[in-house]
């Protein structure tokens, strides 16, 4: 853990040097990006004087040019290298040749130069045998070197000062001049000087190469600074991981520390119980040996005690078998005597069941007697009404009208039989009512058996009646009388036969479970429903395709838009976000990979910061960014006007300015009105209204035109 902890130290030491490193390194980091980028703007004005001042801007000469090919083709100025101090000498002596065009013929364009219809155009051939003799030491062509000998052109000589100039001016002939370090040129009889407000086009062109390797060697510098602070950056991250690998190493261990530490104590609490436990087992185990001497004496007397309760307990046991035979037997002879009671009590009331039995049938067969004679003489009337009615229908009617006759004349017959039997059998009953009055015992159980005959024969005769009835009802619904039902049963129907198909039929009914009579009905008001939700159910899918071909083209509309959007506004702020903060980049990331769900996050890094996430600004950078992004989505569908409520309170002088810039040239394409306490922000504003209180909750506004002030401030 000591270990640990001192690489944890030595890993903090690093992280702190690396740190101071990084703070040494983003000054000079800074100072090189705002020296590159000076250099670059004073590079690209020195190149547009330049471009102005051979000529390349020039519209009719140009076109010719570009007509030509040769609109690249280098300027004389552009390939001459003057010795330092004799620029002006140079730029005086070859005044209408440093725009020249240089070619390596001028054979092939000699006729087409003099077409051109307007301007100035110098062609100069480069080719090396055409400019004769090298130049002298002492002229001004030795000053000067270029690809081709210039003696041709700077055929005159120098003089060290105005002063030697003017002294040797006798000396010279006619065609001969004399030119100083600072441009006069002196003739016999003449002299010119020029003298212009800026520098002059080789002095420029030297200052265009010499910025031009500055940049050069300044691009190099930064880009080895970035990489050195990368790689501090790089370095730093390591290390910070490391530190953080460590710190849950050492973390880890003061845990594993704390609960090794925690189960020693528990040990040792442990180690202490244990032995108090020892103590106290110790001191119980004495007491069991003193217990155990006791139980042991008690042992021996309870063990007479039992030899005298096992000699007690088997003469109990003879006693108790004995005991058991005689309550045996009783239980028999009980037994035998309920069984006697019962038969005597059955045999009574079966013998006063069957004497009862007989009384109800003889009842029974009177009343039968009588109502077959009533029936008989019914029968005889209506035989003798329908013989008088119907004298004149055919035979088969009247024969069946006999034969039923005679059926009822049968069934008369067999009920008096059954009369004569019953009261024979009645007869034969009371005598033996008379032999049974002894037996009363006996024939109760049979009169209890006639009784359940009684309640079965009921039973089935109720049974009977109720099938009658609904064997009538359902002839009766079916339109058919049992007489019309008769002569069309086959010859062999038996009742068992249909019982038996019956039964089968009823079977199969309950199989098929309760019957639901209106299902019908219910089914098709069910088949129509069915209908009706099968049409909804179609429709609601066809609505849901249409829905889902909707929702999809609005997806891929809106990731279209979307995305198309968020490259402008991601343009825009990059963009709009250097302006701000004077260099730096910024840009917009999707937090996941479905645009419809993913959020927005903006990452920024101004100068001399690592890219990051907008939450680890500064407030005033915040606001900064904050602005650059609603500009940026303002720029996409600009409104009339735009108003800002305190932008810039948050800003330094330096955002402000920037701040103040950006906004005076969005206002040319959009009326800003903002408000703001900072006098900066109040310089670019075109027109004032201020808000005063005078009085005590009385407020009034004061506007001011800042064009018409400046002009009333200028004329006063």
């Amino acid at each position: 853990l000591k270990h640990r902890q001192e690489q944890l130290a030595r890993i903090e030491a690093n992280l702190i040097a690396n740190r101071e490193a990084q703070q040494q390194a983003d000054p000079a980091l800074r100072e090189l990006r705002e020296r590159l980028l000076a250099g670059r703007g004073r590079l690209a004005s020195l190149q547009t004087l330049q471009e102005a001042a051979l000529g390349r801007h020039e519209s009719e000469s140009d076109t010719w040019l570009r007509a030509r090919g040769l609109a690249e083709a280098p300027r004389l100025a552009e390939q001459l290298e003057v010795e330092p101090g004799w620029e002006a000498a140079v730029e005086t002596a070859l005044a209408g040749w440093l725009d020249a065009v240089c070619l390596p013929s001028l054979d092939p364009l000699a006729h087409a130069a003099v077409e051109l219809p307007q301007g100035r155009l110098t062609l100069l051939e480069t080719f090396p045998d055409e400019f004769g003799d090298a130049a002298p030491p002492e002229g001004l062509a030795a000053r000067v070197r270029a690809p081709w000998p210039l003696a041709a052109l700077l055929g005159v000589d120098t003089a060290a000062t105005l002063t030697e100039a003017l002294a040797r001016r006798a000396e010279l002939r006619d065609g001969e001049a004399l030119v100083t370090p600072d441009g006069v040129l002196c003739g016999r009889r003449w002299l010119r000087l020029a003298r212009e407000g800026s520098d002059g086009v080789l002095a420029r062109e030297r200052e265009i190469r010499r910025l031009a390797a500055a940049l050069d060697a300044d691009a190099v510098a930064l880009e080895r600074q970035t990489a050195h602070l990368e790689q501090l950056h790089a370095q730093q991250r390591e290390c910070e991981r490391e530190r953080r690998d460590l710190q849950q190493t050492v973390n880890q261990d003061h845990r594993d520390h704390a609960r090794l530490q925690g189960e020693c104590n528990t040990v040792q609490a442990r180690w202490e119980q244990a032995r108090a436990r020892r103590a106290t087992l110790t001191e119980e185990l004495a007491e069991l040996h003193d217990q155990c001497e006791q139980d042991r004496e008690q042992v021996q007397l309870a063990r007479l005690r039992l030899e005298e309760t096992l000699l007690a307990l088997e003469s109990l046991k003879i006693e108790h078998t004995a005991l058991s035979g005689d309550q045996e037997r009783l239980r028999a002879r009980i037994q035998q005597c309920r069984a006697r009671a019962d038969t005597a009590r059955q045999a009574a009331a079966r013998q006063a069941a069957a004497i009862e039995t007989l009384r109800v049938r003889v009842s029974a067969a009177g009343q039968a007697m009588e109502r077959l004679d009533a029936q008989r003489q019914q029968l005889q009337a209506r035989r003798a009404r329908l013989i008088e009615e119907r004298a004149g229908d055919d035979n088969a009617t009247r024969a069946a009208i006999e034969n039923e006759l005679e059926g009822w004349l049968e069934t008369r017959l067999t009920v008096e039989a059954e009369l004569r039997e019953a009261r024979h059998a009645l007869e034969a009953q009371d005598a033996a009512l008379e032999a049974g009055e002894q037996s009363r015992a006996r024939r109760e159980r049979q009169v209890e058996t006639q009784r359940q005959r009684i309640e079965e024969q009921r039973l089935a005769l109720g049974e009977a009646r109720v099938r009658q009835q609904n064997l009538r009802e359902q002839l009766h619904e079916l339109a058919a009388e049992p007489e019309a039902v008769l002569p069309t049963l086959p010859e062999a129907a038996a009742e068992g036969d249909w019982l038996a198909r019956l039964e089968q039929m009823e079977r199969r009914i309950q199989r098929l479970g309760p019957i639901n009579l209106a299902a019908i009905e219910e089914f098709a008001q069910l088949s129509e429903r069915k209908q009706y939700l099968d049409a909804q159910n179609a429709d609601l899918l066809e609505a849901l395709t249409t829905l889902e071909n909707a929702i999809r083209k609005i997806d891929r509309e809106t990731r279209a838009r979307f995305q198309d959007t968020f490259e402008r506004v991601n343009a825009g702020l990059g963009e709009l976000f250097p302006r701000l903060f004077g260099g730096g980049q910024a840009h917009l990331e999707l937090t996941g990979e479905d645009v419809l769900d993913a959020g927005v996050a903006i990452m920024a890094k101004p100068p001399g910061k690592r890219v990051g996430s907008i939450s680890l600004l500064s407030g005033g950078e915040k606001a900064l960014a904050a602005v650059a992004l609603v500009f940026a989505i303002f720029q996409l569908n600009p409104a009339p006007f735009c108003l800002l409520d305190e932008v810039d309170a948050p800003l330094d002088e330096a955002n402000v300015g920037r701040f103040g810039a950006l906004v005076r040239d969005m206002s040319m394409r959009v009326q800003f009105v903002f408000i703001t306490h900072n006098k900066a922000t109040m310089e670019i504003a075109e027109y004032l209204a201020g808000v005063t209180m005078q009085e005590s909750g009385v407020s009034r506004l004061v506007a001011v035109d800042v064009a018409a002030a400046a002009r009333l401030a200028v004329a006063g």
